[in-house]
C-alpha cells in the first residue's frame, strides 16, 4: 500500500512548516498545519466546521528559526504513519490518504494533534461522517471497531494488524 500524492506533498509541507516555526523535528502539529494549508478534503472538513489553526501556529512559533538540514519525525508521527495503513485497509482504499492519517491521529490518545482536534470537538465519529459525505467508504466493520476502541489502540492492536497486513498482503 502506498501513500497518495497528497500525503507526500503534505509531508514536504510539514517539513517546511517545522523550518518556518524554528523546530528541529516534524511532529503531528506540523502535519496538521500543512493539511490545512493544502487543498484537500480534510481541509474542507476543517473549514466547514469553522476550525482555524492560527492559534496553534502562533503557539508553536519560535523566535529564532534553525535550519539543521535533517529533520526527523517524532515517534508519535511515525506511529501515526504506520497506523494510517490500517485505516486505509479498513476502508478498502488502494492508497493511504490524508483521511486515514487524520483517523489514525484521532484514535491515538497520545497524538498531540489528535488531542488538539478533540479539544476542537472533532472526534473520530464526526470526522468519519464528514468523510463519508465526500467519499464512498465501505468499512470492514469489525476492524473499524477495533481501531476505535481506545484499549485496543493502547495495546497497539491496529499497529500490529497493520504490520501483519503489510507483511502478508502487500
Amino acid at each position: 500500500m502506498n501513500f497518495n500524492k497528497q500525503i507526500l506533498d503534505i509531508t514536504k509541507g510539514s517539513r517546511a512548516m517545522a523550518m518556518a516555526l524554528g523546530d528541529d523535528h516534524i511532529s503531528s502539529y506540523h502535519f496538521l498545519l500543512a493539511v490545512e494549508r493544502h487543498e484537500n478534503s480534510c481541509a474542507t472538513i476543517f473549514h466547514s466546521n469553522n476550525l482555524s489553526f492560527n492559534a496553534l501556529y502562533e503557539a508553536l512559533k519560535k523566535d529564532i528559526p534553525t535550519d539543521l538540514g535533517n529533520y526527523y519525525l517524532t515517534k508519535e508521527l511515525e506511529n501515526t504513519y504506520l497506523c494510517s495503513a490500517y485505516y486505509a485497509w479498513v476502508y478498502r482504499s488502494r492508497d493511504i490518504g490524508i483521511e486515514h492519517f487524520i483517523l489514525a491521529m484521532l484514535t491515538n490518545k497520545k497524538s498531540l494533534a489528535g488531542q488538539y482536534l478533540s479539544n476542537q470537538l472533532i472526534t473520530y465519529q464526526s470526522f468519519k461522517i464528514e468523510c463519508e459525505k465526500n467519499n464512498v467508504w465501505h468499512a470492514k466493520i469489525l476492524f473499524e471497531k477495533l481501531g476505535q476502541n481506545s484499549l485496543f489502540v493502547l495495546l497497539r492492536i491496529p499497529k500490529l494488524m497493520s504490520r501483519m497486513i503489510r507483511r502478508y498482503y502487500l
